[in-house]
């Protein structure tokens, strides 16, 4: 979605109207900075200038810190990061993500899905990026994807975490999405509208995932910061994340396997 501000080169040609596009572009710049690191001002107006066209860094610089991407020390010297920036990307393709069904823990990969998981790591390659290692989703279509992507990369460590799990369909599981979607009444093509519904204890709610990704986010905080990390979760639970970092989430589904750099500002962590 970002691509549509950028030229050629990667920098930001436009300040957009849209307050959804705005975060866009703050989330893009934001990555442009490293976390452990302090930075003057002038350092910050330096690599504005190096990622933009239009030239109106100090409205980027200000826009950064009032919408909490940085923070500014009572000088005004100092400038810092106060957001976390993680890459995350859904697991590979299984059998039941191609029928259109919810799938069942075990589900398992299909031979696209192996493809996709290497084609990610053949991505992060071309790019110049690394990871230390990868964190991902005990569900054993999450934790294949993952071995495939270690592999690739030279054989990077796996840790599982059971917090990056689907959101639990319950009964659900196995059923065909449309009759879900029939069942509670939801737009399948809107998504902020389905994470807003009250399930009745039926499916685990957006709260409830929430719950569990802010525990992730501030246990490992830290960790997240100081090391390059990859995670590896699933559709849903992408979601509740994008709309936890942002107040919304994209409608179209999370590819398969395909990485997205997500901005987690300050807010989440309170």
């Amino acid at each position: 979605m970002i691509n549509r501000f950028l030229d050629t080169d990667g920098c930001v040609t436009v300040w957009p109207k849209k307050q959804s596009d705005k975060v866009l572009v703050l989330d893009y710049l934001a990555t442009k900075f490293d976390a452990n690191k302090t930075y003057t001002e002038l350092e910050v107006n330096e690599i504005l200038k190096l990622w933009h066209t239009f030239s109106d860094w100090p409205l980027l610089r200000r826009e950064l810190v009032d919408r909490g991407y940085m923070q500014r020390d009572r000088s005004g010297y100092e400038y810092k990061l106060s957001c976390l920036v993680i890459n995350i990307a859904r697991h590979g393709q299984t059998d039941d993500n191609l029928a259109g069904i919810i799938s069942y823990p075990q589900a398992k990969l299909t031979d696209k899905g192996v493809q996709q998981a290497i084609e990610l790591a053949r991505d992060v390659k071309e790019k110049g990026q690394d990871f230390d290692y990868i964190i991902c989703s005990p569900i054993a279509r999450a934790v294949a994807t993952a071995e495939i992507i270690a592999q690739q990369l030279g054989g990077k460590k796996i840790y599982q975490d059971k917090r990056l799990v689907e959101g639990d369909f319950k009964k659900w599981e196995g059923r065909s999405i449309e009759e879900l979607d029939r069942y509670f009444g939801s737009d399948k093509l809107d998504w902020n509208a389905y994470l807003d519904l009250d399930f009745g204890g039926e499916i685990e709610s957006y709260v409830d995932t929430s719950m569990r990704l802010r525990s992730f986010l501030f246990e490992r905080r830290d960790e997240l910061c100081n090391n390059r990390v990859l995670l590896i979760s699933h559709n849903q639970t992408i979601k509740c994340l994008q709309k936890m970092a942002y107040g919304f989430c994209d409608n179209e589904n999370i590819n398969n396997s395909q990485l997205y750099t997500m901005v987690v500002r300050e807010r989440v962590f309170r």
